[in-house]
């Protein structure tokens, strides 16, 4: 990635709202309703534990951003980057399904313009405009970490 350092390292930190919204869940120390009932344990259950969820995403996330702006230069950094990558997506999509399933109309309400921006950001980064692409993402981590500490803080 040829981008200028600055640009990197101002995309790495759009990674900080993560944290930001973990530490206003515990703040907070919010139980919350589930949408559907027979879930309804599993979700009061991890209801105290939702800052622990999300400062994972963010530490990997941060991680994973790390190393694909500057540790892809050789075969074994480029795969360690696609490793934390896969971490990275998967740590995501978990929490986002586990938000989905106990929290289903403000999850989907919240989390629609993320995933545009989500989708917007991969795009521009297929096709090399990376400026761009770190824009759309870092927005993305910005957004998704204030949607997530709204649906858990904010009990509707």
């Amino acid at each position: 990635m040829e981008e200028p350092t600055w640009a990197k390292v101002l995309f790495i930190l759009t990674n900080l709202p993560y944290a930001l919204a973990a530490a206003r869940m515990v703040a907070q120390d919010q139980e919350f309703a589930p949408v559907l009932s027979q879930l309804q344990g599993l979700c009061e259950a991890s209801s105290k534990i939702n800052w622990v969820f999300v400062g994972i995403i963010g530490i990997v996330s941060g991680i994973f951003h790390s190393k694909q702006c500057f540790q892809c230069s050789n075969k074994k950094q480029r795969q360690a980057v696609v490793w934390w990558n896969e971490l990275d997506l998967q740590c995501a999509f978990s929490y986002g399904f586990y938000l989905s399933v106990c929290f289903l109309k403000r999850s989907t309400v919240h989390f629609a313009p993320c995933v545009a921006l989500l989708v917007g950001g991969g795009v521009f980064k297929l096709n090399g405009y990376y400026k761009t692409y770190f824009l759309l993402h870092g927005l993305w981590h910005v957004t998704v970490a204030w949607y997530m500490s709204a649906i858990v803080c904010n009990p509707a």
